[in-house]
């Protein structure tokens, strides 16, 4: 009765936290918002904002409970994250813009392997694996946006090619949780990953292709959505099944 009178407050404190600390990060978001438009003369609101994003995500997965593997891995990812954020504040110079792509091609390749990682135990069959068809899809999705990006590339040919490769495959690797999760902790961080691609996606587009109206709130609002979206599933995932 003790024990599960102490668990019961330890579970209704750890609510609480994780509450607080998604309003921080909702917070933080509305500031990188209004940085835009409200508060575009103060640099400082941009950087504050944005800077706290991840730190809040950060600071969500080592109150989450036990650091398993996954979490370790997907705060590795957040740092890189958090690296290319601020690299990406003055994308407008090749040099940060490079430094940016490198941070989040990184944290790319840790977020695929938290993916491969944050499944159940047991013996189902990948889907990818199953369905090869499905392996086809995306290879195609990716090239069709390097192909539509190419003319433009230049000396970014390279760089964005393998960008897009470690993006698409990271996708893959979220798409391969099904069956392997449940069904609502699948489809969170599969759309997680997919708003993640979409966003970077936008930025490649605007970048090098063309302009679009309004770029900056398309393409955070798809970004803070989808590292939300990931944090909490992967979180969800690892704190139900007890898995590393």
């Amino acid at each position: 009765m003790y024990n599960e009178g102490c668990r019961s407050i330890f579970a209704s404190k750890a609510y609480l936290t994780m509450k607080w600390i998604y309003s921080i990060y909702a917070l933080a978001a509305l500031g990188v918002m209004l940085s835009f438009d409200v508060f575009w003369e103060y640099d400082s609101v941009h950087i504050i904002s944005k800077g706290l994003l991840v730190s809040t995500l950060i600071g969500a997965v080592l109150l989450s409970g036990k650091l398993t593997n996954s979490k370790k891995l997907l705060i590795i990812g957040l740092v890189f994250c958090g690296c290319g954020d601020m690299f990406m504040i003055k994308d407008y110079e090749e040099q940060y813009f490079l430094f940016g792509l490198g941070a989040f091609l990184s944290a790319h390749v840790f977020y695929s392997m938290v993916f491969r990682k944050a499944v159940d135990p047991g013996h189902v069959i990948p889907i990818l694996v199953r369905v090869r068809l499905w392996t086809f899809f995306f290879i195609i999705l990716g090239a069709a946006v390097f192909l539509y990006l190419r003319p433009n590339l230049d000396k970014m040919e390279i760089p964005v090619l393998l960008y897009i490769g470690v993006i698409v495959f990271m996708t893959m690797q979220a798409f391969n949780r099904h069956g392997r999760t449940d069904s609502s902790n699948f489809w969170t961080v599969f759309v997680g990953a997919c708003l993640f691609m979409i966003s970077d996606t936008l930025i490649g587009v605007n970048k090098f292709k063309n302009s679009i109206p309004q770029a900056d709130y398309w393409i955070m609002g798809f970004y803070m959505l989808s590292q939300w979206m990931i944090v909490r599933g992967i979180i969800a995932h690892e704190n139900s099944k007890g898995i590393s």
